[in-house]
């Protein structure tokens, strides 16, 4: 595990206009110390002619982060979508809390 720069990217701003036109989004992206990003799983998919790649990460934030289920996390460049809500957990190290698991996901193809 390897604690690095990460971020986390809030989209809003879609939607429909008045004349049915679609509206741009807007991307809001902070930069954030992740305490550690650590691998997961990751799995191939070549049934029915598939040729993708589905890939797993869990990251780890510090205490007093905002995320959400619908952010996005860039890890080294590339972005994950957020499976599930962030959870809070405590530092196995201390009493006080310990931040937020995240955990994200890759599918491609």
């Amino acid at each position: 595990m390897i604690g690095e720069t990460i971020k986390l990217i809030s989209v809003s701003g879609a939607g429909w206009d008045d004349n049915g036109d679609p509206l741009p989004e807007t991307e809001v992206i902070t930069e954030v110390q992740a305490l550690a990003v650590a691998p997961g799983a990751s799995e191939e998919h070549k049934e029915l002619a598939r040729n993708g790649i589905t890939i797993e990460l869990t990251v780890y934030l510090p205490p007093g982060t905002t995320v959400t289920e619908d952010d996005i996390v860039e890890v080294r460049g590339v972005r994950y979508e957020i499976e599930g809500r962030p959870v809070e957990w405590v530092s196995p190290f201390g009493a006080g809390p310990g931040g937020y698991e995240i955990l994200c996901r890759l599918a491609q193809g």
